[in-house]
């Protein structure tokens, strides 16, 4: 049987739905959906400048609103409560099975100026593990089921060289965020986990890995960044607007909001065509809710 990942990804419908009260749309303005990465008052902050930017550009107001997942977004957009949102590549594919919502724009990575990045299987470099052959019997953290690098691309390379994550795998468990994981791992509660490249660059330029403290087992194929998208119906001019702001944004206003991005490029839905391969290869459901 399918596994009904959309399931949970949208469990608890109603109560999210409730707790977007505030997400009133007015015709005057649009609503920007934000997942804090940290303090909700702080991601409002860096994002800030973006709105004015944008609502300069297409003529009217842009309102920040704060969701607290994915989750609350996919539901904000699907009911019209908000217009635009930032998602990652797996749940950007349940955004559109679930809310139609409409893809315009994806971001550039400023470290390699590609428009894509990559996932990673780590370990301490004093566990004895080397290769993901290794990773048998061991324990594992994943991020979360929505997760692209985090999740869906790390269990198909797990299973390609005969790892079965359910099966393989002493324990697993998701810690919620990739630097979680990466702290799971240097403190040695698990044996090994999945991230990806931007949050371990991250993690090296803060001084939270020492040089030689980890060690990257494997690295993913190249996975599109993360797409910019609108609800689903909106005016086409008005959608047209939205996507040449997000091209033509000054790469230190893109860097302020996402601080691994220096600019945008032109997205389209079929750049994530292989992650959807990858989801019915791996039995995921991503046609609805039952």
């Amino acid at each position: 049987m399918k596994k009904r990942i959309i399931n949970i990804v949208l469990v608890g419908l109603l109560l999210t739905a409730i707790s977007l009260g505030g997400c009133v749309k007015e015709e005057e303005s649009l609503k920007m959906a934000l997942i804090p990465a940290g303090e909700a008052l702080e991601e409002v902050e860096r994002y800030e400048p973006i709105a004015k930017y944008l609502g300069e550009q297409i003529g009217k107001e842009i309102e920040l609103v704060v969701c607290t997942d994915y989750t609350a977004v996919i539901i904000a957009l699907k009911i019209g409560d908000c217009d635009i949102a930032r998602f990652g590549p797996f749940s950007y594919l349940l955004a559109v099975e679930e809310a139609k919502a409409e893809i315009i724009v994806r971001g550039v990575k400023k470290s390699t100026g590609q428009d894509a990045y990559y996932g990673y299987i780590i370990t301490r470099s004093d566990s004895g593990i080397k290769t993901l052959e290794d990773l048998k019997g061991k324990t594992f953290a994943f991020v979360d089921v929505a997760s692209t690098s985090g999740y869906l691309i790390p269990q198909a390379v797990l299973r390609s060289v005969g790892i079965d994550p359910e099966e393989d795998f002493t324990e697993t468990f998701f810690a919620g965020s990739h630097p979680a994981v990466i702290e799971a791992v240097k403190a040695g509660q698990v044996d090994a986990g999945a991230t990806c490249d931007n949050r371990w660059e991250d993690a090296m330029e803060n001084g939270v890995i020492e040089e030689g403290e980890l060690f990257i087992i494997a690295i993913t194929e190249p996975i599109p960044t993360s797409p910019t998208v609108v609800r689903r119906g909106m005016d086409s001019v008005l959608k047209e607007k939205i996507r040449n702001a997000y091209l033509n944004m000054p790469a230190d206003l893109a860097e302020q909001a996402v601080g691994t991005l220096s600019g945008y490029v032109i997205a389209i839905d079929s750049d994530y065509n292989f992650l959807r391969d990858v989801a019915t290869i791996l039995d995921l459901d991503l046609t609805g809710m039952e």
